[in-house]
């Protein structure tokens, strides 16, 4: 008789049901939970007297990954089983993340077992030790753990200053926020003269540099005209120019007289100031 016997399936079931098949006649598989068919079809072929299903109607084990165990966050979709090339979305709670950075975890594996890739993990979220500016430095440079909020202050070597934010703070993304400041270099101011019959404090520096400031002072029998102290800008010029010591008004006492002190006779003759006066008075006639 021509056609195909009854084939004989393991972990599965197939229809229609007969104890014998046509020739060219075909089948649907069904298998049991945990396994799929090879092909869900199969045709009774012949060759000459010759007859077999083809393919071969086979069930085989169909591994799937079970719903992952995750903490610190959630996954959709929600299902009891995920066949194999699924992915899941992972959303991590606030302060953690994916290993990975990735969002989607895959359900990997062959007929006999399942796994997901990337595992479906939520870390703490760390960041990196910070970058230090050029001509600079980040405080601290570095610890053990950097985790959300921790922050970070920049500050720039001698002769330069901060162009930027000075402080930063690790992000949940795991990057600190804001961009890296720069350290830029100090403008420089040429040296300034100190006053003729005067000096200046401090009296010397190898190099004049932004904010930097100088006072001025004259010496005795001197007073000051103009600004007693300037700062170096950041145009590289001082904002305030050069003062002079200019000669203190003197009184001389003239014989057989005497001049009275309105100042009360606090500062001594000689320490005289513009707009102080004398009272001149005529001591006794002498023949």
């Amino acid at each position: 008789q021509e056609g195909c016997d009854a084939p004989t399936l393991r972990n599965g079931d197939y229809s229609p049901r007969s104890s014998n098949h046509r020739a060219y006649s075909a089948i649907t598989i069904r298998c049991r939970d945990g396994y799929k068919p090879r092909s869900r079809h199969s045709i009774c072929r012949g060759y000459g007297s010759y007859y077999h299903w083809s393919p071969s109607p086979y069930c085989e084990r169909d591994a799937k990954c079970d719903p992952p165990n995750l903490r610190n966050g959630n996954f959709s979709p929600l299902k009891s089983k995920y066949n194999r090339n699924t992915a899941i979305t992972v959303t991590c709670s606030p302060g953690y993340k994916t290993r990975s950075g990735d969002s989607l975890s895959y359900c990997r594996g062959n007929s006999y077992v399942a796994y997901w890739r990337p595992l479906p993990f939520c870390y703490s979220t760390v960041c990196n030790d910070p970058v230090a500016p050029t001509n600079g430095r980040a405080i601290p440079a570095t610890r053990i753990s950097w985790r959300v909020n921790s922050t970070v202050r920049y500050v720039c070597n001698n002769g330069f200053k901060l162009n930027g934010q000075d402080s930063s703070y690790c992000e949940e993304s795991g990057s600190f926020a804001g961009s890296l400041p720069r350290c830029v270099r100090r403008a420089t101011c040429p040296p300034p003269i100190p006053p003729r019959n005067g000096r200046m404090v401090p009296r010397s520096k190898t190099t004049w540099r932004e904010t930097d400031r100088v006072s001025f002072y004259c010496g005795f029998g001197f007073t000051l005209v103009g600004a007693g102290a300037a700062t170096c800008r950041a145009n590289g010029r001082w904002d305030n120019a050069a003062p002079a010591c200019a000669e203190k008004a003197v009184v001389e006492v003239t014989t057989n007289g005497d001049a009275e002190r309105p100042w009360g006779g606090a500062r001594p003759w000689g320490a005289e100031r513009p707009g102080d006066a004398a009272v001149f008075t005529t001591g006794t006639y002498y023949n």
